[in-house]
């Protein structure tokens, strides 16, 4: 209130010189200039009067619903201050989560590789082993494949040969001691 009576003051001082200079006449007639201020300070007096009160309560009104608004605001900045270190707090747990979990899924990984290596080793060791004792058998089978086919030939040379040299007579001689041994 005291502001609109001081913002007044200041008005009529500023208006007052030209209402004082601007008579018909040209001189200066201060009745009329009385009469004019006089009803402009009782408009503004009963203006404020009248709705003063109301302009005054929507100001502090509004006001109020700034000041609860701007309270609001603090406290959803506060909360939301707060959730936002909490965030902070999960995932600063999360990122430490993720490096242990990956820390134990690159121990795991190795112990399978090292468990794999192992397990493959054994699997080459038994592969070198078969492969081993079916070389030796190809080879003993090479090696009596080529004795028997050397003793097949030897045999068969054998019997051309003596076929050349023993005779007939020769030969029934052979075969009747031969049959005779037998049953010694």
């Amino acid at each position: 209130m005291f502001n609109i009576l001081k913002s007044f003051a200041v008005f009529m001082f500023l208006i007052a010189p030209t209402y004082a200079f601007a008579s018909i006449e040209g001189g200066l007639d201060w009745t009329g200039l009385y009469w004019r201020i006089s009803m402009f300070v009782l408009f503004i007096i009963i203006l404020v009067l009248a709705i003063g009160k109301k302009i005054s309560s929507m100001t502090a009104s509004r006001r109020d619903g700034i000041i609860k608004a701007l309270h609001g605001a603090e406290m959803g900045l506060d909360e939301a201050n707060i959730r936002l270190e909490e965030h902070r707090i999960k995932m600063s747990k999360l990122d430490s989560e993720l490096s242990e979990l990956s820390k134990n899924a690159k121990d795991a990984a190795k112990v399978e590789i090292d468990s794999l290596l192992v397990e493959a080793g054994k699997q080459i060791e038994f592969l070198r082993e078969k492969s081993k004792a079916t070389m030796n058998n190809e080879v003993l089978k090479a090696i009596t494949d080529i004795r028997k086919g050397i003793t097949l030939e030897s045999i068969d040379k054998a019997e051309v040969l003596l076929k050349k040299e023993i005779k007939a007579d020769k030969s029934r001689k052979i075969d009747m001691n031969y049959i005779k041994n037998i049953g010694n």
